[in-house]
């Protein structure tokens, strides 16, 4: 087992499975944290944050952090997943989250299929 993120995502592509240290939730969502935030916890409202998101074969998708973007998004607007994950984090906190096709994107048309993987950096909660 490694403590580098990259690392545990290739662990993890590799595998098919969340990393053996993954906290699952009642949902199926898994997550570890990386890095214990300190700020608050977001409600429904308004974020800021960075993220890269995987598909289980180890294909990125998405990445504000590879555009060098921060997305801003409304937490009760999110995949079921993201919105149950963000709501586990604080300000400054990062968390690599695995995500069941259940609570991500349900097989619809021109998404990412399967679970999927993302690593997601929670900069602000927006009041």
């Amino acid at each position: 087992m490694t403590d580098n993120p990259q690392e545990s995502c290739v662990h993890y592509v590799a595998f098919g499975a969340p990393v053996a240290n993954a906290i699952q939730t009642s949902s199926g969502l898994s997550y570890i944290v990386l890095v214990q935030g300190w700020g608050k916890t977001p409600g429904p409202h308004g974020v800021t944050l960075h993220y890269t998101g995987w598909t289980t074969d180890g294909v990125m998708f998405d990445s504000r952090v590879a555009r060098d973007k921060i997305a801003s998004l409304q937490v009760d607007a999110l995949i079921d997943g993201w919105t149950e994950g963000l709501q586990l984090m604080k300000e400054g906190g990062q968390y690599r989250l695995w995500i069941p096709e259940a609570l991500a994107y349900r097989g619809e048309e021109g998404f990412p299929k399967g679970t999927l993987v993302f690593q997601v950096e929670l900069i602000t909660v927006v009041p």
